[in-house]
C-alpha cells in the first residue's frame, strides 16, 4: 500500500491485503508499515506477504522522530501461523506512538516538505519544532521491495 495525504499520524488508515499466499516450508508471514508525517503532509508505505526471516515471531515498533513536528515511525511483524499478518489498519502503529505535550514546543518553526517524486525546493511549509531542537536539512530515500 502507498498513500500520500495528511493526518496519518492522528487517524488510522485501513490496511488490507488483496489476496493471500501459501507459505513454503522456509517462509513466514510478514507485515511492514512505514509512516512519515510532517504536519502538512503524510506518507504511508505498507506491505503484507511472505518472508524468509530468521526468527519465527517478531513484533517491533520504532519511533525515529516524534511529535510535534515530524513523525517518522515503523511497524514490523513476522509470524509463523497461517494468516497471522492480519492487521486491518495502521492503528497497530499509532497506538504505540508517544505523544508530546504541547508545552514542550519551541517558539521557532522549521521548513518541511514531503514528496514522493521530485524536489522540495519550491514546496516547503513550516512546522513548530520540539524544545531544544534546531532546524536541519535532510533527505530520506526509500528503495527496495518486490512485486
Amino acid at each position: 500500500m502507498f498513500r500520500l495525504g495528511n493526518g496519518f499520524a492522528e487517524e488510522a488508515v485501513e490496511w488490507t491485503a488483496l489476496g493471500s499466499q501459501v507459505c513454503e516450508p522456509d517462509e513466514i508471514c510478514q507485515e511492514t508499515l512505514l509512516l512519515i508525517d510532517v504536519g502538512v503532509k503524510s506518507l504511508i508505505l505498507a506491505s503484507k506477504g511472505l518472508s524468509k526471516a530468521a526468527s519465527n515471531t517478531t513484533l517491533d515498533v520504532q519511533e525515529f522522530s516524534k511529535k510535534p513536528g515530524i513523525v517518522a515511525a515503523s511497524y514490523v511483524h513476522f509470524c509463523d501461523t497461517e494468516l497471522c499478518n492480519n492487521a486491518s489498519s495502521t492503528r497497530v502503529l499509532l497506538d504505540k506512538l508517544s505523544l508530546t505535550n504541547s508545552s514542550q514546543l519551541n517558539i521557532h518553526q522549521c521548513p518541511v516538505c514531503l514528496r514522493f517524486h521530485g524536489s522540495c525546493s519550491q514546496e516547503s511549509k513550516f512546522t513548530i519544532c520540539p524544545k531544544s531542537t534546531r532546524c536541519y536539512y535532510s533527505d530520506i530515500t526509500v528503495e527496495g521491495g518486490q512485486s
